[in-house]
């Protein structure tokens, strides 16, 4: 479990907070009277969430993708026509 601080607490002990970080590898959660507000993670850490937040989007994206395109096979749409179609609601025609 993380360990849990509020602002006033952790603003005090932000350096050493970050060193604690660093070494033990564990976040540390940071609080607000509104509830949970950040989360401190070493830069390590936060690369790798990133990508794999990253690679969870990009493969959300390619089966969007592959739906669209087998629905355009299956309703016997043109794929140019499809493209234009994108295009113009891009704004570039």
């Amino acid at each position: 479990m993380a360990k849990v601080l509020g602002v006033d607490q952790a603003r005090p002990a932000l350096g050493s907070l970050v060193d604690e970080v660093v070494a033990s590898g564990e976040p540390v959660m940071i609080t607000k009277r509104a509830g949970k507000a950040a989360m401190l993670v070493g830069y390590e850490e936060f690369v790798r969430l990133k990508a794999l937040a990253d690679g969870k989007v990009k493969a959300r994206l390619r089966k969007a993708l592959q739906e669209i395109r087998k629905n355009i096979r299956t309703q016997e749409l043109s794929p140019a026509l499809v493209e234009e179609a994108i295009q113009a609601a891009r704004g570039l025609k």
